[in-house]
């Protein structure tokens, strides 16, 4: 199922599929031996800009070094997210969470859950490529100060190959 415009979603008629732990990203590691099913509701499944239902009975995984940012709502169920260093948080049904790039920690399935996640760009550094090659632009506080009541930001271009 592609969103290219506007469209409902329903949870039970999206046509999941089973996901093989062992086919899972790099950064991911399974533990125990959960049935997991997920539908790409748009993106490539992988990477930044990802939008996916996702479904798992037990167990869980854990993330090293996430790559990129990661929001969800959980639709059913709950998890348990721990960070690496032990701080714990359960998210229920109604409720959503944001995971920062870089985040390690364990998602475990407290209750079978349904979630509908997306993987977000870093929003520190993006790439893109152009007629030119490829950029990659990175923001961040800028040198000459905040601007009153607000932070103030710079945008640096580099291009990877030269004109």
């Amino acid at each position: 199922m592609n969103l290219q415009h506007f469209a409902a979603v329903n949870f039970d008629e999206i046509g999941l599929g089973d996901l093989d732990p062992g086919a899972m990203p790099p950064y991911t590691e399974v533990f125990g031996s959960p049935t997991m099913q997920m539908a790409v509701l748009f993106g490539d499944g992988e990477g930044a800009g990802t939008v996916a239902a996702w479904t798992c009975d037990q167990d869980g995984f854990s993330y090293k070094d996430l790559p990129s940012p990661e929001t969800a709502f959980i639709v059913d169920g709950s998890l348990r997210l721990t960070h690496e260093n032990g701080t714990t948080k359960e998210v229920r049904a109604g409720e959503g969470y944001l995971l920062s790039a870089g985040w390690s920690g364990t998602v475990e399935v407290v209750e079978p859950v349904r979630k509908i996640f997306i993987l977000l760009w870093d929003q520190r550094t993006w790439s893109f490529k152009g007629r030119s090659g490829v950029a990659r632009v990175r923001a961040g506080p800028s040198k000459s100060g905040p601007m009153p009541g607000k932070g103030r930001w710079e945008c640096r271009a580099r291009h990877g190959s030269p004109r």
